[in-house]
C-alpha cells in the first residue's frame, strides 16, 4: 500500500468523495480476500440494523511500542489531527483545506476500497476500554466506515449527515486500547462507498466544537499630540482627551516635568480636536475642531482651560481632513493644514481668525509617511513639515517657504515601540523638539533637537489609563 503524509500534497482527485466509481475489489493475497469478505459481511449486517448497540471490539494485536508515543493524563482532553505527519494515508486519501476544522485541514477520499486513514501512536497508560470521539464532516446521507484497532478486524461505524462537508459532527464509540501506542485505521472496502471526511479523533472531550481562538490584542494606536502653552509660562503643555467621556484635560509642564493638571471642555460627539493655536490673537491657545461627518470646522476660544465661546470655521471639501494648525504666511493668524488620504496631497488654508482668506496646495507626502506637526526647524521664519514613517520609524523634516517645498533632511530614527506624535519647543531654547509616545506603556519622552540633529532625550510624564492624545490616530 502506497502511503502519504501531510507534506505530500498531491492534486485533488477529479472524482469527489461520494461519486460512484466502478472498480472491482482486487486483493493481492487470499488472506486479504478473506479479511475483506468478513469485513463486508459485518458491514452488511450492521446496515440491516441487526445490532442495536455498538459492539465492543477485542484487540487481537499488541500495540507497537514507540518512543515518541505520548501517554496522556487520564481525564485530560487529547486530540490527534487527521492530517498529522505522524499518520499514514493510503490510496486515494488526501489532505484537503477545511476552514471550519481545528487546524484548517481535513482528510477526505477515504473508502471505496482504496483510501485509508491510519492514526498512529495513539497512546494510553493502561489496557482498557476507551471512548473515542471522531470529529468528521459528511454532506451526504449516512456514510459508513470500518475501524480497525491495532490491525484487528474492522468494526462498522455509521456517520450521519452533518449537513455539509464544511460542518463538523461528532461520533463516539468504545474501543479497547493496549498499554503504550496503538493504531486506529479507517477504511471502507466497498467500491463506490466513501467514508466521511475526518478532522481528528480525541479522548476525554466529547464534542468537536472548534474553539474560537483568542484574538491577539491589537496594539494601541498612537495619535497625533496637541500641545500649547495654556498658562503663559513659555513651556508647552499636553492636551489629553478621555476616550469614554470626550472630556479634555490640560497637563501643565515645566520642560518635561508634570506640574499639575486641569479639566478642559468636553468635545461633542462626532467632532475631533485636531489643533491648538491662538486664532483670535488674545495670547491664549484655542481648540481647532473638525467634524468628519459634515466636513465642518469650528474654533473653540479658551482662556487657559476654560471655554469662552465658539465659532464655525470654513467647511472642508469632501475627502480632505484637518490635521494641523500653524501660521504659514506670517500674518499672525493661524492657518489650517489639510490632508487628502487618497492622494497624500496637503493643502494650506489661510485664515483670519475663523474666516477663510485663501489657500493652495502644499507638497504631496511620500507613501508610508505621515505629517506629525509643523514648526520652524531651521529658524528661517517659515513653518516646516515634520514627517514620520511608521513602518521603519524614520523621521524627516521638509523645509518650506509658505506652502512651497524647498528641501528635506532626515532626522533621528525613533526606537521600536515608540512613535513620533508631536513637536514643540519644550526647553524654550528656540529649537523645536520631538514628542515621543509609547502606546504600550503610555510613557512619553522628549527628544531635544538642533534643527534635524538629536541632542539628548528625557522621559516625560506617563499618561493615565483611559486618556490619550486628542489628535487623529496613525499606525505605530
Amino acid at each position: 500500500m502506497h502511503t502519504r503524509t501531510r507534506n505530500e500534497l498531491l492534486e485533488i482527485p477529479k472524482s469527489h468523495a461520494g461519486t460512484k466509481v466502478k472498480k472491482q475489489i482486487n486483493p493481492s493475497t487470499k488472506a486479504h480476500l478473506l479479511r475483506s469478505a468478513l469485513i463486508l459481511l459485518s458491514l452488511v449486517i450492521f446496515n440491516q440494523d441487526i445490532f442495536c448497540q455498538t459492539p465492543t471490539p477485542t484487540a487481537t494485536a499488541t500495540a507497537s511500542p514507540s518512543a515518541t508515543c505520548a501517554r496522556p493524563t487520564p481525564g485530560v482532553c487529547v486530540s490527534y489531527e487527521a492530517e498529522s505527519d505522524n499518520n499514514t494515508l493510503g490510496g486515494s486519501a488526501f489532505i484537503l483545506s477545511c476552514p471550519t476544522c481545528s487546524d484548517g485541514l481535513k482528510v477526505g477520499y477515504v473508502g471505496s476500497n482504496d483510501g485509508t486513514l491510519q492514526f498512529n501512536d495513539v497512546g494510553v497508560v493502561a489496557t482498557d476500554n476507551y471512548t473515542v470521539t471522531i470529529c468528521y464532516l459528511n454532506g451526504d446521507a449516512v456514510r459508513y466506515a470500518l475501524l480497525s484497532v491495532n490491525g484487528g478486524p474492522g468494526m462498522p461505524v455509521s456517520f450521519p449527515s452533518t449537513g455539509s462537508f464544511q460542518t463538523l459532527g461528532s461520533k463516539q464509540i468504545t474501543v479497547t486500547l493496549n498499554t503504550g501506542c496503538n493504531t486506529l485505521e479507517f477504511y471502507n472496502p466497498i467500491v463506490g462507498d466513501w467514508a466521511p471526511d475526518f478532522d481528528r479523533i480525541q479522548f476525554n472531550c466529547p464534542t468537536c466544537t472548534v474553539p474560537t481562538p483568542t484574538p491577539t490584542p491589537t496594539p494601541p494606536l498612537a495619535r497625533r499630540a496637541t500641545v500649547g502653552d495654556f498658562n503663559g509660562d513659555r513651556y508647552p503643555d499636553y492636551v489629553l482627551q478621555n476616550g469614554s467621556t470626550l472630556q479634555t484635560a490640560i497637563w501643565y509642564l515645566n520642560n518635561n516635568v508634570f506640574i499639575r493638571g486641569a479639566l478642559g471642555p468636553s468635545i461633542r460627539a462626532g467632532w475631533s480636536l485636531d489643533g491648538v493655536a491662538d486664532f483670535n490673537r488674545d495670547l491664549h491657545p484655542d481648540y481647532a475642531l473638525f467634524n468628519p461627518g459634515t466636513d465642518q470646522t469650528a474654533i473653540w476660544y479658551l482662556n487657559n482651560n476654560v471655554y469662552v465661546g465658539g465659532r464655525y470655521g470654513p467647511t472642508l471639501p469632501s475627502g480632505w481632513e484637518l490635521i494641523e494648525t500653524a501660521d504659514f504666511n506670517g500674518d499672525g493668524f493661524q492657518d489650517y493644514v489639510l490632508f487628502n488620504a487618497t492622494t497624500d496631497q496637503t493643502a494650506i488654508w489661510y485664515l483670519n481668525n475663523n474666516a477663510y482668506v485663501g489657500g493652495g496646495y502644499g507638497p504631496t507626502l511620500p507613501v508610508d509617511w505621515s505629517l506629525v506637526g509643523a514648526a520652524d526647524f531651521d529658524r528661517e521664519g517659515h513653518q516646516d513639515y515634520l514627517l514620520f514613517n511608521s513602518s521603519n520609524h524614520q523621521t524627516a523634516i521638509w523645509y518650506l517657504s509658505g506652502r512651497t517645498f524647498l528641501r528635506g533632511a532626515y532626522g533621528p530614527t525613533i526606537p521600536s515601540g515608540w512613535a513620533l506624535v508631536g513637536t514643540a519647543d519644550f526647553n524654550s531654547n528656540g529649537h523645536p523638539d520631538y514628542l515621543l509616545y509609547n502606546p504600550a506603556s503610555r510613557q512619553t519622552a522628549i527628544w531635544y533637537m538642533n534643527n534635524n540633529v538629536y541632542i539628548f532625550g528625557v522621559y516625560g510624564p506617563t499618561l493615565p489609563a483611559g486618556w490619550n492624545w486628542s489628535g487623529k490616530p496613525f499606525q505605530e
